[in-house]
């Protein structure tokens, strides 16, 4: 029989009190979306950004709220009134209860543990349909829905007399409503709108240029004449009586201006079918940059981020009930009443697989016997090491690194889309330093909260590391526009160069047949490469990557500093907050306009009254940062909350004080441990 779980065991950090990893996940699928949205607001842009902006803020945002009813509608799921439904959400609310209540350690100085978030009860939907646990709803609607049998077979274990097997009855409710404690059920649905959003935007898109494209090839020389746009006009007003309709003879205008070169084309009709080429190539580059940046956050994140919400439900039901290992045998649970008793339709394969993955938690429980299945291939791996270690729901290194270089690859592509490029200044370096910084300082936070000794405390070799793998990534397409560049200096015009023309396009945001003006005057492609291609490589390859290593580990440093205020108790969060956004508003206002300004004298010039003044605001408010971090740390460094006598030593996770016992940052530990073995 494994070992028991010994009551000297090192304590569990309490990833439920710090940054989610949920949250990291979210933010950069959101950075990608929004990004491009918001960058329509920056001074250079050429759009209306009110409906961009609002229109991928807003529409996600219903579809999330009317998310739950659509699933009703399609599952059946309804409410019943019976002994079932009353037994299940009675069960429910004394779990939410449960979650409200504020456990305070010994010592009348202490801080109070990190209370769980109020959450309303779940209301229980059903539904004679094959239907597995599932919670769903919104910001204040919560719903539990399952098929009848399960939703049976669960209020009688729910009615057994107290002991393990009626706990572990209750470890499904409580992994269902960790959802909603942990707000995984807003970030995941919120995302998948978004992703949802981003499709439309691409479809939208496309039919519009495609409609466009042909209307105005059709039509031909006639589309350059102001009598074709005037009687268009009064055509609409006769369609759409009473409602306004704006005059639409400034198209001329605007395409004559700004696309002069199309407008010669379309002024020869013997050009009306090469025309379509142009549009589209223009079209491909619009379009190729949204399509991947869908199909990859879709296929790679948001998988990731409902992998990462089920290892955050385990350790918040596990908190709830005060033991891990009820877990793995509520998953095993779960798996045999919604496979086996609920779905007629499942193959004796998938029904003996079941029974083998139950018969397996009972040969567990005695010594020596066979075991069926291995617990890894019902739960998961990562789920179980994340019960033993609950840092390992934040995943390797490796994987943070890809996946924040990823994020700033893809924003990278859609900001370079002809689309958004010939009408929105690209806002350069901020968001990929902005983005890196944020991301791996949140996810190195429960690292540093560890302590001092612990083998997961963060290292200089392993900022180096996250960092080296960002910026391999970055680097990526802009090596590619290199080799492309330096192939088009050396290739001799022809088809192969009109061809290669297109990149150039893709990065200046033009179309048509003859290489665009650049920042106002006629250069060659040696200047091209040097401004496009040579010096950002410069720029991400020789001056971001000291300067995010210099400021994490500053960040790291500060945050090990802060520790030790241990009378700040469960407040000391907020320090954690202040100390990464005043690095992040010093790095935004201060060392990145200086580097653009070094590095891109011809895009930024002079400085501009704006941004002098933001620099000011920048130095004044790390200077002030500073002064007041120093005063916070001359004052409670060291200082034990139940007696005023000094902590000597570095923190460590689950430490108490030497002369009174008061335990130190006691928010920080989980509040529970596997009393039997935990077979993963």
């Amino acid at each position: 029989m494994p070992p028991l779980d010994e009551p000297t065991a090192p304590p569990k950090l309490n990833i439920l009190a710090l940054p989610s990893h949920t949250a990291i996940l979210f933010a950069l699928i959101a950075a990608v979306v929004f990004g491009a949205a918001f960058a329509t607001m920056l001074p250079g842009s050429r759009l209306w950004w009110p409906p961009i902006v609002f229109g991928l803020t807003l529409l996600p945002l219903r579809d999330f709220l009317h998310r739950p009813d659509r699933l009703q509608d399609k599952h059946e799921l309804e409410e019943h009134q019976d002994e079932t439904t009353e037994t299940i959400e009675q069960e429910l609310t004394s779990l939410a209860a449960l979650a409200h209540q504020v456990e305070a350690p010994t010592g009348a100085a202490s801080s109070p543990v990190q209370q769980s978030p109020v959450v309303s009860p779940a209301k229980l939907l059903t539904t004679p349909r094959a239907q597995a646990m599932e919670s769903f709803g919104t910001f204040r609607r919560h719903y539990l829905g399952m098929g009848r049998n399960v939703a049976a077979a669960l209020s009688k274990g729910l009615r057994n007399p107290p002991g393990r097997d009626r706990d572990r009855f209750r470890a499904m409710l409580a992994h269902e409503l960790a959802h909603f404690l942990n707000k995984d059920v807003h970030l995941v649905w919120l995302s998948y709108g978004l992703l949802k959003m981003l499709a439309l935007v691409m479809a939208v898109n496309l039919w519009v240029g495609l409609a466009l494209s042909a209307f105005i090839i059709e039509v031909g020389p006639e589309v350059l004449r102001p009598e074709f746009w005037a009687n268009l006009t009064q055509r609409l007003s006769a369609l759409a009586p009473g409602l306004p309709v704006p005059d639409l003879v400034p198209v001329l205008t605007s395409l004559t201006q700004q696309k002069p070169e199309l407008a010669a084309q379309l002024a020869d009709p013997a050009r009306q079918w090469a025309n379509w080429e142009t549009f589209f190539l223009y079209l491909a580059g619009a379009q190729w940059p949204f399509v991947l940046a869908g199909l990859v956050l879709l296929i790679v994140f948001w998988p990731r981020l409902l992998d990462v919400r089920e290892m955050y439900a385990d350790a918040r039901a596990a908190s709830l009930l005060g033991d891990s290992s009820l877990i793995p045998e509520a998953v095993k649970l779960h798996a045999f009443h919604a496979t086996v008793w609920e779905a007629p339709g499942t193959s004796l394969r998938q029904r003996m697989e079941v029974w083998l993955v139950w018969l397996d938690g009972l040969l567990a429980r005695v010594p020596l016997a066979p075991r069926a299945l291995a617990l890894d291939e019902d739960m998961g791996r990562e789920r179980c090491e994340s019960l033993k270690d609950p840092i390992a729901a934040f995943g390797p290194w490796r994987r943070i690194a890809i996946a924040t270089g990823l994020a700033v690859v893809l924003l990278d592509l859609i900001l370079r889309s002809t689309l958004a490029a010939a009408y929105i200044s690209e806002p350069g370096a901020h968001l990929p330093f902005l983005v890196a910084f944020i991301a791996f300082s949140t996810w190195l936070l429960p690292r540093v909260c560890s302590g001092q000794d612990s083998p997961n405390r963060p290292s200089v070799r392993l900022v180096i590391q996250l960092v080296a793998v960002f910026t391999a990534i970055k680097l990526i397409p802009h090596i590619l526009d290199a080799l492309l560049g330096t192939f088009m200096v050396q290739t001799a015009p022809g088809s192969f160069g009109e061809l290669l023309d297109a990149w150039a396009y893709s990065l200046a945001g033009a179309s048509g047949g003859q290489l665009p003006p650049l920042l106002g005057v006629e250069i060659t492609w040696g200047q091209f490469l040097m401004l496009h291609v040579v010096r950002p490589i410069l720029y991400y390859m020789l001056l971001m990557p000291p300067i995010l290593i210099g400021l994490l580990w500053l960040d790291i440093r500060l945050k090990q500093r802060a520790l030790l205020w241990y009378r700040l108790g469960v407040r000391a969060k907020r320090t954690f907050g202040l100390v990464t956004g005043g690095l992040a508003v010093g790095l935004a206002l201060v060392i990145i306009p200086i580097l653009n300004h070094l590095i891109f004298p011809e895009i930024y010039g002079s400085w501009s009254p704006l941004a002098l003044v933001e620099m000011v605001i920048g130095v004044l408010a790390l200077g002030t940062g500073l002064l007041v971090f120093l005063r916070y740390d001359r004052a409670l460094r060291c200082l034990c909350p139940g007696c005023p006598k000094h902590v000597q030593g570095d923190y460590r996770l689950g430490r108490k004080c030497e002369n009174c016992g008061t335990e130190l940052h006691p928010w920080l530990v989980a509040t529970y441990q596997a009393t039997v073995p935990l077979n993963c």
